[in-house]
């Protein structure tokens, strides 16, 4: 069977971040651009012909909306355990007016606070680690039984879809920080008998799903 791990398209907050000042996002809800729903098309071009017996999607409005444009046809089933990692009162606001506050100063001053966005240890206040996330990842797949099907798509966010990887590839968490994931551009897993591995390189790290 395979997987087909997706990441939502571009989103307003994306475009901001490169254009005009960084805003933290995490889970807050951004809509998508009109690039993004472009990719989201192209994406459809490409892989609409396939079948797919479930497509799961995180709940955030991004996931749900590009999940419905590349499978029209389909019943989304949407979980919170696929959303972003949290970036707790951080999130949807300013980094030029969180970073001055006192309380706050820490998480961009301090070289133990400051890696908070991506740390598997290190989380912004009332937010999420990428441990937090690996722990929402596991339940995910707990609740679910690949075996039943030929073809998944999982619709989600970047650093989920890292902790994704991680938990199916046996990734180091050195090897999970570096990886890049981008809008709509789908990464395909194969489960044979167990084995997962990333198609485009069959050499990368695997493990037994049970």
């Amino acid at each position: 069977m395979n997987i087909y791990l997706i990441r939502h398209g571009e989103t307003e907050a994306n475009v901001m971040n490169k254009e005009k000042y960084t805003m933290f996002t995490g889970q807050y809800d951004t809509s998508l651009t009109q690039n993004g729903e472009a990719q989201a098309l192209r994406l459809f071009d490409k892989i609409g012909h396939l079948r797919f017996d479930r497509v799961f999607s995180s709940d955030l409005s991004r996931a749900v909306n590009t999940a419905e444009i590349i499978f029209p046809k389909m019943d989304i089933h949407k979980t919170s355990l696929l959303r972003e990692r949290s970036l707790g009162v951080f999130e949807g606001k300013r980094l030029l007016d969180i970073s001055t506050k006192e309380e706050y100063k820490k998480f961009f001053s301090d070289c133990e606070y400051k890696d908070f966005k991506h740390s598997f240890v290190t989380k912004a206040p009332q937010g999420e680690s990428y441990t937090d996330v690996m722990k929402r990842v596991k339940l995910f797949f707990s609740n679910i039984n690949l075996h039943d099907f030929d073809n998944v798509a999982i619709v989600s966010h970047a650093i989920t879809m890292k902790c994704i990887l991680k938990f199916l590839l046996n990734l180091s968490e050195e090897e999970t920080l570096k990886l890049k994931i981008n809008n709509c551009e789908p990464i395909k897993l194969i489960n044979e008998e167990g084995i997962i591995t990333r198609e485009e390189n069959q050499r990368e790290n695997s493990k037994v799903f049970s």
